[in-house]
Order: structure tokens, then sequence, then C-alpha cells
């Protein structure tokens, strides 16, 4: 989240469209904590997901205590991070600019090459010819779905504000549910045929037919962020206090996690596990997200604790960029999997540490950016923003 972001609450609109706040012009801090939680839930999920599958060749009763069921049980509560950050971007709102997205890409860009570097230097990482290692720095930003996703959503935003900002009460509640049971149920269903594939002449071929992928791609980041956008703006939040919403959330878990050993037990196929944990758009996954949201956007923040999760949040992007394939990253999170492999007790010990540390690389990292190259970059991107401006003139 940007420090010049600010969210208004309630929601409410003039005759003309434009957003009215009628209480008080303040931010929102409960929203940066849930931001910094989404995050630190996504690293400890890659953390996790690792050492989840093996296949299940017993009765799920044997199975209980196992690493595999320990670990999943983790990653049916962490799995919603992804989810929430569309849905925050939908509620916040993203106004499209210029100088945003090449700010995204710069810091990509300058992380990636950096960490190329240092991997190359120190041989945690092991590139064939100079070209290879550039071929790498370059396509760094491109090789993390995530990134692409959301420069995508964002330069569909001004679109996606248009429609939902069109949309009344009754309207948009069709509009939700239409669009829920196709990316959400049917498409969910589908993707069941993406993660596994079909045989065809021998050959895996996979397919989603909604264009869903399990999640990963720019159509539910759009999904997310229109969903996020109603919520917003045809306050749901308000139905149930903050406490009803988190427990909420907290069922859909249990029920997903439910469901994943019925099937499991079933099956004896870690595959089939996949498609309820892995998928973005597992309807369980999806609905916790929002109760999550709901919950955090009511809760009370003192102004002293809310400026640090405000600080917290600002930079919390570089630590997906640092912790997830990142080249000189990646062989310490190797290790500690290695380590923790099939001992659950290790494994447990290890995780929030783990997590908690690479949070706290991925924040160092990027204050260090945004105090030299991204100060550099935002510079340039005010310059020409003014010198465009005088143009107009």
């Amino acid at each position: 989240m940007n420090k010049s972001e600010v969210n208004y609450l309630p929601y409410r609109k003039t005759a003309d469209g434009r957003e009215l706040n009628t209480l008080r012009n303040t931010r929102n801090y409960g929203l940066d904590i849930l931001r910094v939680i989404a995050m630190l839930f996504i690293v400890a999920h890659h953390l996790t997901k690792s050492n989840i599958w093996g296949t299940v060749t017993e009765s799920l009763l044997f199975k209980a205590l196992s690493l595999n069921i320990t670990a999943a049980f983790i990653d049916c509560f962490v799995i919603v991070g992804v989810n929430v950050f569309f849905l925050l971007s939908g509620w916040l709102k993203i106004n499209l600019r210029a100088g945003k997205v090449v700010s995204l890409l710069a810091e990509c860009w300058a992380i990636g090459i950096i960490s190329v570097c240092l991997a190359a230097a120190l041989d945690t990482a092991y590139y064939a010819s100079f070209a290879d290692a550039a071929l790498d720095a370059v396509l760094f930003p491109f090789t993390h779905w995530f990134v692409p996703a959301y420069l995508l959503l964002c330069l569909l935003s001004p679109i996606l504000n248009r429609i939902t900002d069109n949309l009344s009460g009754k309207s948009a509640l069709y509009a939700l549910i239409v669009m829920l049971v196709i990316f959400c149920i049917v498409g969910f269903a589908g993707d069941y045929v993406y993660v596994n594939g079909m045989q065809d002449g021998g050959v895996t071929v996979k397919v989603s037919y909604t264009g869903t992928n399990a999640g990963y791609s720019v159509i539910w980041a759009c999904v997310c962020y229109v969903t996020g956008r109603i919520i917003r703006m045809h306050p749901v939040h308000k139905l149930q206090k903050a406490s009803v919403c988190f427990a909420l959330y907290l069922l859909c878990c249990m029920v997903n996690f439910a469901v994943l050993c019925v099937t499991m037990a079933v099956f004896h196929d870690a595959e089939v596990t996949k498609w309820y944990i892995y998928c973005y758009n597992n309807p369980f996954t999806f609905v916790g997200s929002a109760f999550l949201l709901c919950a955090f956007a009511k809760v009370k923040v003192k102004e002293s604790a809310g400026r640090f999760f405000a600080f917290l949040s600002a930079h919390t992007f570089a630590v997906y960029i640092i912790h997830s394939d990142n080249p000189f990253v990646t062989p310490y999170r190797d290790y500690i999997l290695d380590i923790a492999e099939g001992n659950l007790l290790r494994q447990v010990q290890l995780l929030p540490f783990n997590t908690i540390a690479l949070f706290i690389a991925g924040i160092a990292v990027s204050v260090l950016y945004f105090a030299t190259i991204g100060l550099a970059v935002s510079r340039l991107c005010r310059y020409f923003k003014d010198k465009r401006e005088k143009k107009l003139l």
C-alpha cells in the first residue's frame, strides 16, 4: 500500500459519481495489519508446501498425525494470502498511474539484477554463461506469476472501476453471484482437469475451461478485485462484528481441511488434495479470504501502532520478490526445508522463525531500495510527469 492511499469509511457517492467521505478522512490501519498478515501467510505457505504432498497409501486414520496432514492443516489457514491482496486492491481501488507501474517494474528488476549478481558471485545459483544470468535478470519480474497478473490488473483497473461504480445494490449482488458461480464454483470444478491434466495419446494436456487456472491468473485477480470493490461500496462487512467475520474465516478453513481429509482418505492421492488446497478459487478459500477482509476492516488500532503497520505494509511487495524463486534466497529456503523434511516437530519449530526472518529481510531490502534506487526512479517519474503537464499547459 502506498503511503498516499487512504481508506474512506463509510463509502458514499455524490450525484455525479464522486466518492464522498461522510465521517472522517482517516486511514484504516486494520487493513495495513491485514496486508502484513497476508504476506506472512504467503511466506509461510511457500515454506510449507514443499513438504506437504506425499502419496497417501494408507487410510487417513493411520496418517492423522503425519507431516502431510499437519502441513496441510497449516496451509488451509495461510493459503488465503494472495486472495486477500487482490481483495484489498479492490477495496482500496487502484488508480492507474504510469509512475506506479514503472515503480513496480523498477523494484522487481533492481532486486532481480542484484539477486542474480549475488547468486552468481557466491555460487548459490549456476549459470552456464553471462548471457544466461543476464536473461534471468531481465525476465525476473515475469517469472513470478503474481507480478504480471498484478500489473495487468492495474492496466484493467479503469474498466473494472467504471463497471463496479455503475452497479446498484441489487445489480451488484447479482453480478457478484453470477461471477462467483462461473469462476469460483464451475471454474473450480473445471480447473480440476487443469491441475491433474487429461491424457491425450499418452501426453498430459492441461486445460482451464474458465481461464481461472486454479486462481493463478489475471482473470481470478479481476474477480477478487471486483469482489473487494463491491464489498467496499455496498458495506457487506457492516452486517457482522469483526469477531463474527473472523470466526467465519476460521470455519471456512476448518471445513476446507475436513473436505481435504475425506478426499485423501477416499482417493489416497496427493494430487487430488491439491485441488482443494492450492486453488485460490477454491470456494472455501475465497469465502474465507472475504471474511478475513471484513474482519480487519472493522479493527480499531491506535495511531502509534497503526503507523508502524502502515510502514510495514508499504514494503511488503519486496518480501514477495525475495522469498519466491529468488536465485539468491532459494538456497536458504531449500536448506531449511531439507533439514525439516520428514521431521514434524522440527518443521513446526522452524516455520514461524523462518517466516518472520524472510519477512524482515524483505522489508529491509525494500527500505534500502527506496532510499537509493527507488528514490532516483521516483524523482525521474516526477520529472517526466511535470514535463508532460507543462506541455499540456
